[in-house]
């Protein structure tokens, strides 16, 4: 053994191994740093390790057989040590091997502690960028820590100014909460005295978050202290801290952009910037950005049948606003030069000059990411450094449920449904029931309830499903891309023979064949015939009965109209539309009448962001009258990550037994929970490369 250590050592084949090993490991530093800079695949720099460790054992069988003599290299055949070596002409390679050391070593020591600002302790994290180059890290939270991110209507995530922190709603024990990490740490932080976090938003120096909770709007510091109540509000939609301010949108009966001041405690009201009446009706209020340059806000809004969106520019002050961007959703404003929207499910990003009002030429920079269920809205935030933030795009593979619930809110299962179903409505019989899918492409199928298996229908880009009073025909909506129109079809579900009633645009709620079997009844969304219509038998044109309202159902007797408009429901006589009246009290959708048309169901958004059913009983029919609102069950409670086919301005969402002891409901997981954010450090530098030369 000590002859072969010993052979090994004059052989020098110690030496090659660590000059060999030294010498690649600073390649494939330089090669780490230098291809991704040159834009080289990321597979590039795993090739360059993978020959390098292929190359090690040629490299010391090479050092085995081969000798370097002052006549070249030859093959080594002697067995004996040789002195012909004198120690002056080997001390210096072991000072070229000792500075080879000094410099990885140095190297290393610069890497990790001068050029990176930041160092993630993360899966997947990518090497840190230098000046000019954008680098992704996945933050992947271990299964032990039990947190899912809990997604729901608005943003739910959000990133501190200097882009070192991020704050989210999450779920500990099957408990909704607020949690903090720093990017560089590993540690999930609750936040305490949150019961219900929606929405939260940092403040300019980072140290506190706003956040709602329960219908009150929170300030509370990362340093463990209680919360502190801004103000009482509802429906809270976005926030936005302005130095000591803070801006709100909600959405009530119509959408209102308010402001209080973040130091206020013991609830103080807040005050409304004046926004057009006419636009703080039609419109939701969303996302807000801050513009320094102008001292304005930036807002986003979508129409109430989410059918347009588009930015506005805001003065705080006024409330005087200016549309910059239309077909287009806002994400933020970066860097004071560069809008982020979304549009067709892309992200986007422009320049944007907010003094002269120009926006440039808009390039597609993202699309797989996260966004709410329940009100589209796209889980990505930013820094005011660059730093971007969004919630990796999933799936859940669970199916949804078909269910009986009673007004008590116990659920019995029927059935299990594709995972994207939503939508259910009853045969006259109650033999059948009409499903169909929110997915892409839409899917609309008959279920047989008592066997609880398809029934054989099945339409593709059908949807908004409705029941013929004879039982044997369907009515729904699908696209006829030829003409460019919506054809509400009726068909025949035992030949599958169909008959086209009429062609419009943009239906968006289900078409609706009344009780004579001839009389349709339909609502459309755009921006010149937004309202209800209604073909009487031998009409070729539709009448527009209701103006800007959505999800009509009459009354059994025929004589009232219920609806939807500004997020309340109304009934007014029928056909005429006249003497309308409000019957809800909270934000509300998807009216339904009993079937002896003595009572009326909905679905509403009480104050804790609970969605309940809610009836209001006739208290007399003429003149008629209704007594108040009373809740029966929760359809969707805030922590939960369950959507119910209850909320939504579509008709034909849920039904109800002929006596109103039940509701047929669809529940399903949302895909509204993950364990996984991606981090994009210095984006505008990617930003940068994407946009083109010509800045407008």
């Amino acid at each position: 053994m000590g002859n072969l250590f010993q052979e090994l050592k004059r052989r020098k084949v110690f030496r090659v191994a660590a000059v060999y090993a030294v010498v690649a490991w600073v390649l494939i530093q330089v090669a780490d740093t230098v291809l991704p800079a040159l834009q080289m695949p990321d597979w590039t720099v795993s090739f360059v390790t993978v020959l390098f460790i292929l190359g090690f054992p040629i490299a010391v069988v090479l050092a085995w057989a081969y000798e370097a003599a002052p006549e070249g290299v030859k093959v080594d055949v002697t067995m004996q040590p040789t002195s012909t070596v004198s120690q002056s002409a080997v001390q210096p390679i072991n000072y070229l091997i000792l500075a080879i050391v000094i410099l990885v070593a140095g190297f290393q020591v610069a890497d990790r502690f001068l050029f990176s600002d930041f160092q993630p302790t993360t899966s997947n994290a990518a090497s840190t960028s230098g000046a000019g180059q954008t680098s992704r890290l996945s933050v992947v939270f271990p299964s032990e820590v039990l947190y899912q991110l809990a997604s729901g209507n608005g943003k739910e995530i959000a990133l501190s100014p200097d882009g070192s922190k991020i704050v989210f709603r999450a779920l500990l024990d099957n408990e909704s909460t607020l949690v903090v990490r720093s990017l560089d740490q590993r540690t999930l932080i609750p936040i305490p005295g949150i019961d219900n976090p929606r929405i939260p938003f940092f403040s300019p120096d980072g140290e506190s978050v706003a956040v709602f909770d329960r219908g009150i709007l929170k300030r509370v510091t990362l340093d463990g202290r209680s919360p502190v109540n801004i103000t009482q509000t509802r429906s809270g939609s976005s926030g936005l801290w302005v130095d000591s301010e803070i801006y709100f949108t909600t959405i009530d009966n119509s959408s209102k952009l308010l402001k209080v001041s973040a130091a206020a405690e013991s609830q103080s009201p807040p005050i409304e910037v004046p926004i057009d009446d006419t636009l703080a009706a039609t419109s939701r209020f969303e996302e807000m950005a801050y513009v320094p340059t102008t001292g304005e806000i930036l807002l986003g809004i979508t129409s109430i049948d989410a059918q347009t969106e588009s930015i506005l520019l805001v003065n705080k002050e006024t409330g005087d606003a200016e549309q910059i961007l239309g077909n287009a959703r806002l994400i933020a404003f970066m860097n004071d030069s560069y809008l982020v929207f979304s549009r067709d499910r892309n992200l986007m990003v422009a320049r944007f000059d907010p003094v002269e009002r120009r926006v440039g030429v808009a390039v597609p920079v993202l699309e797989q990411f996260t966004w709410s269920v329940s009100d589209r809205r796209p889980q990505i935030v930013n820094s005011s450094n660059g730093t971007l933030a969004y919630v990796a795009e999933s799936e859940s593979p669970i199916p949804a449920t078909l269910n009986w619930v009673d007004v008590e809110g116990n659920r019995t299962p029927i059935g299990e449904l594709p995972a994207s179903s939503a939508l259910s409505k009853l045969s006259p019989d109650g033999r059948l029931a009409a499903i169909a899918t929110d997915s892409s492409p839409n899917t609309l199928f008959l279920w047989d309830m008592a066997l609880q298996v398809p029934f054989g229908l099945e339409i593709e880009e059908g949807y908004h499903p409705s029941w013929h009073p004879d039982g044997k025909h369907i009515i729904f909506a699908k696209p006829n891309y030829t003409l460019g129109r919506d054809e509400i079809i009726k068909r025949n579900i035992e030949d599958d023979s169909e008959q086209v009633l009429y062609s419009t645009e943009d239906i968006s709620n289900t078409p609706t064949i009344l009780a004579d079997g001839e009389t349709l009844l339909f609502a459309v969304t755009n921006s010149e015939n937004n309202g209800i219509y209604l073909l009487q038998p031998g009409q070729t044109e539709a009448e527009l009965i209701v103006e800007n309202a959505i999800a009509p159902d009459v009354s059994p007797n025929g004589q009232w109209i219920t609806y939807i408009l500004n997020n309340s429901i109304f009934v007014a006589r029928f056909p005429s539309g006249t003497e309308p009246r409000r019957v809800s009290i909270d934000p509300s959708m998807r009216p339904l009448w009993r079937a002896d048309g003595k009572a009326l169901f909905f679905n509403a958004t009480i104050d804790s962001g609970d969605q309940v059913m809610q009836v209001v009983e006739v208290e007399s029919e003429d003149p008629l009258s209704f007594g108040p609102p009373r809740s029966l069950f929760p359809t969707i409670e805030a922590a939960s990550l369950e959507v119910s086919g209850t909320y939504s301005p579509w008709g034909a969402t849920y039904d109800v037994s002929e006596d109103g002891s039940q509701f047929l409901i669809i529940f399903r997981q949302s895909s509204r929970y993950y364990d996984e954010i991606i981090i994009a450090q210095n984006w505008i530098a990617e930003i940068e490369r994407l946009l083109p030369n010509d800045v407008f």
